[in-house]
This record gives C-alpha cells, structure tokens and sequence, in this order.
C-alpha cells in the first residue's frame, strides 16, 4: 500500500496492533437465467 500511495489508509492502521489489509472484490455475474438473489 506504501507503494500506491495509501498514506491515509496506512496511518489509520497505525492505531491498530494488526497491520492494514485492502481487499478487491470483482463480480463475476450468474449465469444466464439464474435469477437474482440478495
């Protein structure tokens, strides 16, 4: 995260005894027909 510049996200972590975390989440879609759920 250093690299990319989180500066802000990094320095909220500090308070933290656990070191920061960023997740990427990507929606792959259903299949056709399926109907939606929530």
């Amino acid at each position: 995260m250093k690299k990319l510049g989180m500066d802000c996200l990094l320095s909220v972590g500090n308070g933290s005894a656990q070191e920061s975390k960023l997740i990427t989440l990507n929606y792959q879609g259903g299949k056709k027909g399926d109907q939606p759920y929530v």
